[in-house]
């Protein structure tokens, strides 16, 4: 009897290796995309938070106004910028979820193709023993015949 030995073994393991880096990368940019979250959240605080301290301000100066103004055109455009950047890391996210599923459908096709052959392999395993059996048997009748 022999053993089943995949031809394709180190292609379907080079697969699988693949599809693993696939899905560290996809956690790579979840993890910056919950970064980029916190980190617009916390800015959005830090504005709300100036905000208030200006309003609650008695006595203001035209130069505190216009510094003011310019604190919060620029921080509208700061995070406009970190938006931006957010949904971007949302389109790597979708690309990266593509590959993903395309990586595990090379390793579910190599997987299905590796039982294929083991059945295949063992269906001739077992006519081989069929053949032996009846060889066997045979032998034995002839034997008993001629005595």
């Amino acid at each position: 009897m022999g053993k089943f030995n995949f031809k394709y073994e180190s292609i379907k393991t080079v697969k699988e290796i693949i599809e693993k880096k696939a899905q560290k990368e996809l956690a790579v940019v979840d993890k910056a995309i919950t970064e980029k979250i916190e980190e617009i959240e916390q800015f959005i605080a830090y504005r709300k938070l100036e905000e208030k301290r200006f309003s609650e301000k008695k006595k203001m100066v035209v130069y505190e106004i216009k510094e003011f103004e310019r604190f919060i055109d620029a921080s509208q455009k700061k995070e406009l910028e970190m938006r931006k950047e957010l949904e971007n890391l949302k389109k790597v996210r979708i690309q990266k979820q593509k590959e993903l599923a395309e990586k595990g459908k090379e390793v579910k096709i190599f997987e299905k193709l590796k039982e294929n052959h083991e059945l295949d392999f063992n269906k001739m395993q077992n006519k081989e023993e069929q053949i032996e059996i009846d060889d066997i048997a045979t032998k034995r009748f002839i034997r008993n015949m001629e005595q």
